[in-house]
């Protein structure tokens, strides 16, 4: 999406951060003894942290080389867009449920992209295995394998992304309404498993548009630009009228036994806030790939946006991107002495 207009600031900043990543992190975070030479990198505030995490960090590398070869045209950046790429494709869980990166196997797990390197509890009472992939998160792995597909035409990258889309995507729930005479569709955090309530996240519903509007452009599979649509009428329908959106959907209350609001005063705004600039680059990558597929874009959409920029601006919170003060301090990456840009990953 060109950069002008409405979210300028907050798409430009994004775009900053992830080519300066891509450029000047990355390299020098390297694991060279894998596959297509992978970043490796810690997550911050979780249990065995420092482990590799096969995606989460290729993903924003692979979209800044992306941004990068389109502006230099570099063979040497063209060869790293096949090598993460080769890496991504390497980790994700095959058809037979098999990821070679690993050698794990897991059925449930095909299509799939390996992720957390240990085993923990959603808010939901979901328990996580170790490796096991998530949706929403790898919707980003998705959207990345889409714009290296932009450049390389690698057929295997929508056989890729296809996979992902028929194992991965009907997991978790597909929770129907209609908001202001719009259909919208949700999906659960987590996997539907018995015993366990579906858990509304905002994010998790921008992040598969996104990744659902790509690749179904290329695809040319209109019922997933239509889910992907619908996904955002979703985040439409959540939005505080303030223009603010919080991390969790309206459906979660209920679920966690917590009460939502747009409060500056509320311990977690900054943190609630972080996620909403993320979630808005996520729901206009998703549009744009909506508009090329020939998906009207209602207004109620379009308005919904219009109140979330001004919301940003009125709170200055625009070219926010890290989380918490903590990772602002450190995040977890080898950097050159002086570099002041950090990167927090958009989910």
């Amino acid at each position: 999406m060109k950069n002008t207009g409405m979210f300028k600031e907050l798409l430009d900043d994004f775009k900053i951060q992830i080519n300066h990543f891509a450029e000047d992190v990355a390299p020098l975070n390297l694991d060279k003894k894998t596959l297509g030479s992978p970043v490796v990198g810690r997550y911050l505030g979780y249990k065995n942290a420092d482990l590799c995490f096969p995606h989460r960090f290729n993903d924003p590398y692979l979209i800044g080389l992306c941004n990068l070869y389109m502006e230099r045209r570099s063979k040497r950046i063209l060869n790293r867009i096949n090598e993460i790429t080769d890496f991504l494709l390497y980790s994700q869980f095959n058809k037979e449920g098999l990821c070679k990166y690993l050698n794990l196997k897991k059925v449930k797990w095909a299509g799939g992209f390996a992720d957390h390197n240990f085993g923990w509890v959603d808010g939901a009472g979901y328990h996580w295995q170790k490796y096991e992939p998530h949706h929403h998160e790898d919707a980003c792995a998705v959207y990345a394998l889409i714009k290296s597909y932009e450049i390389t035409s690698r057929e295997k990258i929508i056989d890729a992304c296809r996979l992902w889309i028929k194992k991965q995507y009907p997991r978790y729930g597909r929770f129907e309404g209609v908001y202001k005479g719009h259909k919208y569709i949700w999906q659960s955090y987590s996997p539907i498993t018995p015993g366990i309530k579906p858990l509304a996240v905002n994010n998790v519903q921008s992040l598969v548009a996104m990744a659902l509007s790509s690749a179904g452009y290329f695809l040319q599979n209109e019922k997933y630009l239509n889910d992907a649509l619908s996904l955002l009428i979703y985040n439409v329908k959540d939005q505080f009228e303030s223009g603010f959106w919080h991390y969790l959907g309206k459906e979660a209350e209920e679920v966690l036994k917590v009460e939502r609001s747009d409060s500056k005063e509320d311990k977690r705004f900054i943190y609630n806030v972080s996620y909403m600039q993320a979630q808005i680059w996520e729901m206009l990558n998703a549009i744009t790939y909506l508009k090329k597929g020939g998906i009207r874009i209602p207004n109620i959409l379009m308005d919904s946006l219009i109140k979330a920029d001004k919301f940003l601006k009125s709170v200055e919170y625009t070219r926010r991107i890290a989380k918490t003060e903590e990772k602002a301090m450190d995040d977890g990456f080898i950097h050159r002495d002086g570099d002041k840009i950090k990167l927090y990953w958009i989910v």
